[in-house]
């Protein structure tokens, strides 16, 4: 007769318990098992995160952010009054999370500008409107 496990499970950070639904026992650390999914990290930051529409440009070059660090590619320059540096942010767009790590003049409200890295990209990119999703501390990457 094969064992029916009841599962309590929180995928994407993989922490899970498995429960014997017969005998109640916690079957956890016996094995190693499988867990198959279909959610997308993507799915799982669009329904934990906060979603916000905005405007997005994008620079390049060789400078230094306002929180003092190289910006690369994965960083952002926000409104820290609507983002707060440090932030993490989903761009659906990239399939990527982003670090809010700079801000611009022009970047007010709900402004983005997104690091390239060489000038093609940035003008290839030019000005679009997409939606992006705050991240909590807590959410893993």
């Amino acid at each position: 007769k094969p064992i029916i496990l009841a599962s309590t499970l929180t995928l994407f950070l993989g922490k899970f318990t498995l429960i014997n639904a017969y005998n109640g026992e916690d079957l956890t650390d016996n094995n190693i098992y499988q867990i198959e999914t279909t959610q997308s990290k993507g799915d799982y930051y669009k329904e934990v995160g906060t979603k916000l529409d905005v405007e997005a440009t994008a620079y390049t070059g060789d400078t230094i952010t306002s929180t003092g660090t190289t910006p690369k590619w994965g960083t952002i320059a926000v409104d820290p009054k609507v983002i707060p540096y440090g932030t993490k942010i989903y761009i659906p767009c990239f399939d990527e999370v982003f670090v809010a790590e700079d801000c611009g003049s022009a970047i007010k409200g709900n402004k983005i500008d997104i690091f390239m890295d060489n000038e093609k990209s940035m003008n290839d990119w030019g000005r679009q409107n997409i939606e992006i999703y705050l991240l909590d501390d807590n959410v893993q990457i």
